[in-house]
């Protein structure tokens, strides 16, 4: 299990790192990000970042019906 946690940190490290990169460097960009039990950023951007923790079907599926009311 633990094998298995560490090689899921580094697979998501490694897609998110550059956009955390562009990010910090862009002072005008917002990073954004829906994923469950994953959505948190690095302290540097946390005040330029949206974070949603949960299912992105979900998600959507409630911002559709927020926006259909």
């Amino acid at each position: 299990m633990r094998l298995f946690s560490l090689c899921h940190r580094f697979f998501i490290f490694y897609h998110k790192y550059p956009f955390w990169q562009m990010t910090a460097k862009n002072p005008k960009a917002v990073y954004a990000c829906i994923n469950m039990g994953e959505a948190w950023v690095p302290e540097e951007i946390a005040e330029r970042s949206i974070c949603i923790d949960g299912d992105i079907g979900e998600v959507i599926k409630k911002m559709i019906d927020a926006i259909n009311f």
